[in-house]
């Protein structure tokens, strides 16, 4: 199973890269390939059974102090 899911990857990353590079859109490439790591990874993860802690963790956070700023600071 980590054979066809790494070879469905690597087919993504290979249109992902040439259509990006051939529109020269670089940042692009860099995020959509980070994102697509992030992907692999938890894929992995997934049929491995790892042990990898939830993407709402990581969203909570990041948005936990921008929310406080936002309802203790602007909205006085």
């Amino acid at each position: 199973m980590v054979c066809i899911i790494t070879i469905v990857f690597a087919i993504i990353a290979a249109v992902q890269v040439k259509t990006t590079v051939r529109k020269k859109l670089y940042p692009e490439l860099v995020l959509s390939m980070i994102l697509l790591a992030v992907s692999l990874v938890y894929s992995y993860g997934e049929v491995l059974e790892w042990n990898l802690p939830g993407p709402t963790k990581f969203l909570t956070y990041i948005y936990d102090p921008v929310s406080h700023y936002v309802f203790k600071v602007l909205l006085k």
